[in-house]
Parts: structure tokens; sequence; C-alpha cells
């Protein structure tokens, strides 16, 4: 499934109009804006096109993203019930294998110099032995997939559970002995002379403990998210686990531990469990 729209065909889309004021976007600014969309527009799409048929026990896992509303999205909830996984590439098998199977699509493209069409795309993957469909959504789609809204899609009603909070202290750097230093974030403020602070989203992936946390989400068909102190400690909820590193993501641990049934354990102990 994919999105073409020619650049000047029309040459802006018009967004916004219910609870925010409309504008008009240059269409590579919409394309672009549609990029963490993909895995709900896509979803929405196969929906759409199977809508007279049974659905029975089908779940749809949907890859974490971040989006506007949308008339799509609210097309997809209103007939099912989505599984969210953020981290979904990397902690469950078929988005990872999604997400494999759109790469592969491009190299052998790009590979057999063929144009993303429906005819490019199936001459693409001919001879292998699964059946190839191919649904593209053009101007007629913009309508389900403009945004009407500045109000961001609330996904945490439908994210996977349990889900694996990943949490570290920020690290600070001392700018005189290291510099500015691999992975530092500049935007960051820290205390002492001159230091600056690594923010853990950038150094937990890096870590062995990212890796036993997406092996541990993998086989309890959870969730993974790196925890954002300011947003998510609404968000944890009974079964969730919490993984800390460092002092203060243990005292954070300790708090939700007396408002919900979470599983706390520390970075090394995921480790022996993973």
């Amino acid at each position: 499934f994919y999105v073409i729209l020619p650049p000047a065909e029309p040459d802006t889309i018009r967004v916004g109009g219910l609870t925010c004021p409309t504008r008009q976007l240059p269409t590579w600014l919409f394309i672009k804006n549609l990029g963490p969309m993909f895995s709900y527009l896509a979803a929405e799409d196969y929906l759409y096109r199977n809508g007279d048929s049974e659905m029975g026990d089908i779940e749809f896992h949907i890859d974490g993203f971040v989006s506007k509303q949308t008339k799509a999205w609210e097309n997809l909830v209103g007939k099912v019930s989505p599984k969210v996984f953020w981290r979904g590439d990397e902690c469950n098998p078929f988005i990872a294998c999604a997400d494999l199977v759109a790469y592969l699509t491009d190299m052998k493209l790009r590979r057999k110099h063929l144009p993303l069409s429906r005819d490019g795309v199936a001459e693409a993957w001919k001879g292998y032995a699964f059946k190839t469909t191919v649904h593209y959504a053009n101007r007629a789609g913009i309508a389900i997939q403009a945004w009407h809204s500045d109000e961001p899609v609330d996904v945490w009603p439908y994210v996977a559970r349990p889900t694996v909070f990943l949490a570290m202290d920020s690290v600070a750097q001392d700018r005189g002995e290291q510099g500015a230093g691999a992975g530092s974030d500049p935007s960051s403020s820290g205390g002492g002379r001159g230091g600056s602070k690594t923010s853990p989203s950038k150094l937990l992936p890096l870590m062995p403990v990212y890796a036993a946390a997406v092996r541990y989400a993998f086989e309890h068909s959870a969730s993974l998210k790196i925890f954002d102190r300011h947003e998510d400690i609404v968000n944890v909820r009974d079964r969730d686990v919490f993984v800390y590193v460092g002092p203060e993501s243990r005292r954070i641990g300790g708090i939700l531990q007396d408002a919900a049934y979470v599983d706390v354990m520390s970075g090394r102990e995921l480790r022996n469990k993973a």
C-alpha cells in the first residue's frame, strides 16, 4: 500500500477545519507528514477493501505512531480494536516482517529500475510463492488521510499490554574532559562546569539492557517504550513492567508500585530474566 500525489496535482492539500483553522499545505509537506501515520493508513486501507468480509478473530497490530486526528483512524477504530505496539518494528514479529517486506520492495524496485506502481511492485515480487496485491491512494483518498484537527490521536486505549517501560537517569558529561561528546544532547541543560546531559533515548538502544527489553517484550507479546517522566507517569497500568537504570528511575518505579500492580525491576534483573 502506498500514497502517490504528483506535486503539481494539486500543489497544495487542505487540512484542518474541525477544531482548528483550515490551511493549505504544500503537497510535499503533506506527504512528509503521512510518514508516521502509515502503519494505520495501511490497516485502514485493508479494512476498507475487505469491509464486507468477515474479520473473525483477526487482530490488527499497528506500529506505534504519532498523528493528528484523521478520518482514516476514526474509520479503523470504528470497526475494529487494533493493538498498538510501541517499538513494534523491533518487538513484534508481524510488524517487523512488514517492515522487512517494505524495505525489500523498495530495494527490488531500485535494482530492477522499476517504477513505484501496481505493475512495478507485482513485477518485483513475481515468481515468489505468495500472492501479491497492490493498493494505492491518490487524490481520492485525501479526504480520509488529511487531518481535520490539530489534536493528537490518543493511542493509549489501544496500546498492547503489558507495556514494558524502560527508564534511565540522564548521564552528565563534563565538556572539559570529553568535549561535546558523541551522543550528547546539546539541547539539554546540565549542571557543573559546562556539563550536558546525554539523552536516555539515545543511550538506551546502545546498551545490553535494551536488547533484553526487546526480547522480553517479544516473548510476552508486549509493547516497549522508553519512559518519558513528563508524559508516561499517567500511562502505566496494572500488569505493566517498569525497568529502571539509575537511582532516580528506581524512585519513580517505587512511586508507580504504590499506585498500580506494576512489576518493577532493575536493568540487570531484566537481563537475568530475558
